[in-house]
């Protein structure tokens, strides 16, 4: 049974009680009996609820397991690659150290040769001195300093506030 079904069936479970303790065409020891086993049915849903959102909860649990290891794995191919990248210009600088520019090499698997490029080289330090067409900047909002202001009463906003929220924890 979903979620969703064990809700249903306990909003039909109350429903169905309301209706049976305003009916007055039933005697009153009754109409408590039929309460009674209807109060059951609502307690053996309620732990059925209970079980299920626990049992959500320890799904959860171990995706955010499995996202840690995903993680981890993930840093290690990416130190992997880093590490193979670095070696890659180790091995090209090699090759451009101990080959005269023009010289072409070839066998069965693989091609030496040369290609000529234009690099744009610019002076360190000396950006800001560039004119604004070939700059341009990023926009960032200082979340955490705004927050502190308006929670401090520095600054009061129409587009910005601090509104409270009641964030779900599974541990």
């Amino acid at each position: 049974m979903t979620l969703y079904e064990i809700q249903e069936e306990q909003n039909n479970l109350l429903q169905e009680m309301m209706i049976i303790a305003n009916d007055e065409s039933l005697e009153e020891p009754e109409r408590d009996e039929l309460l009674q086993k209807m109060q059951q049915e609502l307690n053996i849903t309620s732990g059925n609820k209970k079980e299920k959102v626990l049992n959500i909860a320890i799904f959860i649990k171990n995706l955010r397991s499995d996202i840690h290891e995903i993680s981890e794995e993930m840093n290690i191919l990416r130190e992997k690659k880093k590490s193979r990248e670095s070696k890659i210009s180790f091995l090209e600088w090699l090759i451009r150290e101990h080959i005269d520019v023009g010289d072409t090499y070839e066998n069965a698997r693989a091609k030496i040769g040369w290609r000529k490029s234009h690099q744009l080289q610019i002076d360190e330090g000396t950006e800001e001195t560039l004119p604004d067409d070939y700059k341009t900047y990023e926009l960032k909002v200082l979340k955490s300093e705004l927050k502190r202001d308006i929670q401090a009463g520095k600054i009061e906003l129409e587009n910005a506030r601090i509104i409270n929220k009641q964030n779900l924890q599974i541990k």
